[in-house]
């Protein structure tokens, strides 16, 4: 309460101020007026509305994308990924990561189970992707920013595959073929409610009063959580390629729980839905694969043989733990070599269920990382520097003996010491 206040109450109680001090006394004593304090980050509800929005939304892959969208864990690895995969050649203009991957798998989901009017495209806010694919409820302009990148990055991706037909006979399975991009176009609304292209969008960011401005940003986080039946505006518009609804729509679907997708790493990522949409052996109901160059370059596995292996065992053994279906599979083989040569070979038998995380999953965040050298073993450089190391330590300590065993100024015979000047006699 402020000064002017308390003289405001001192003149209309003027004939109690005795009373009237003492009321004030008491206000002040229980803290009255005092702005509260924020509460703690484990007690916020971010983004509570956001995730009861998105709960039960399963991502939805095209069986085509799942099995043969070459991607990499590699940062610093860029532009064109053209390749040879277990199916055919594949043309990819980009160096694509398991985010990319993610987006595609909402867009499906979004669009095949939020799309009552059948139109050609997802709605949705940078927010509910960001969400979906962290798994975190407390989001950053940072999160936003990266959706926004990676939606760039597939509106400007070229992108096709085609299909061999198998070497024992037969004919080529047309439904693995890439006939192009999956995504045509994204569009991105402005404050008046129209919607434009990336470009347009970033030319009207610069001209925006502060309150548009503001507005924008939090409709696109999605951060005011609204709680209107729609949950506030919608800002993103992805448009689907033809293709790829007809085969949400009416083909092999492959499904992705995004609780299971935010536990892993980027290589469990990519491995996880290539698994999804992986069929099982008639022989013995089970899963097999071995790294061979195809493969390797459909998850982006590009250094040498034994560190892909140990990055492919570090991730299934996440999933393992990670995912109902595959904990306590009944067959998990994951060291073996495929026959009569020295390729590394994985046999697992999944539970024939839906994916879905273990409790152990839904209580902890992100898994933990791998460090390199347990994925890789010591590089030459590390390996050199422990060797110097070792070498140092054991040149000190024979320093540290020859200083013990010198001659000292009071002691004449040198090493020998009081015992052996004894044995030695008169």
């Amino acid at each position: 309460m402020t000064d002017e206040e308390r003289g405001e109450l001192r003149e209309l109680f003027s004939g109690q101020r005795e009373h009237l001090d003492q009321a004030l006394e008491v206000l002040e004593r229980v803290g009255y007026g005092r702005p509260c304090g924020r509460r703690p980050r484990s007690e916020r509800a971010n983004g509570q509305q956001r995730g009861e929005r998105l709960d039960g939304l399963v991502g939805k892959l095209p069986r085509a994308l799942a099995k043969r969208l070459p991607t990499s864990a590699d940062t610093h690895r860029h532009g064109s990924n053209d390749g040879q995969d277990v199916y055919g050649s594949v043309s990819c203009s980009q160096t694509l990561r398991s985010g990319h991957l993610a987006i595609l798998a909402a867009a499906g989901g979004l669009w095949h189970s939020r799309n009552p009017a059948a139109h050609p495209y997802c709605e949705t806010t940078a927010g509910e992707l960001a969400q979906l694919i962290s798994g975190r409820r407390r989001l950053g302009g940072k999160d936003v920013a990266e959706i926004h990148r990676l939606l760039a990055d597939l509106e400007r991706l070229e992108l096709s595959a085609t299909v061999n037909a198998p070497n024992e006979g037969g004919k080529a399975n047309i439904a693995l073929a890439i006939p192009g991009s999956p995504v045509e176009r994204v569009q991105r609304r402005l404050p008046d409610g129209r919607w434009v292209d990336a470009r347009a969008y970033r030319d009207a960011l610069s001209g925006l009063s502060d309150e548009d401005l503001r507005g924008t940003a939090q409709d696109d986080a999605d951060s005011a959580d609204s709680a209107d039946a729609g949950g506030g505006a919608l800002t993103i518009r992805v448009y689907l390629a033809d293709w790829v609804r007809e085969q949400i729509a009416h083909g092999e679907v492959v499904r992705v729980d995004f609780r299971v997708w935010a536990h892993l790493r980027p290589v469990g990522q990519r491995l996880y839905a290539w698994l999804q949409g992986t069929h099982r052996d008639s022989y013995d109901d089970a899963i097999e694969f071995y790294l061979a160059a195809p493969l390797r370059y459909t998850l982006g596995l590009h250094g040498r043989q034994h560190r892909a292996a140990a990055s492919v065992r570090a991730a299934l053994n996440r999933l393992y733990a990670a995912d109902e279906r595959y904990n306590g599979a009944s067959k998990w083989s994951i060291r073996g070599r495929y026959a009569n040569t020295n390729l590394p070979a994985f046999r697992i038998s999944p539970h024939r269920r839906e994916s879905a995380p273990t409790k152990r999953t839904m209580q902890r965040g992100k898994c933990p990382a791998e460090r390199p050298a347990a994925l890789r073993g010591l590089t030459l450089r590390q390996a050199r520097e422990q060797v110097e190391l070792v070498s140092q330590a054991l040149q000190q300590a024979d320093g540290r003996s020859i200083e013990t065993g010198a001659a000292s100024p009071r002691d004449p015979l040198g090493p020998l010491g009081a015992g052996a000047a004894m044995r030695a006699g008169p």
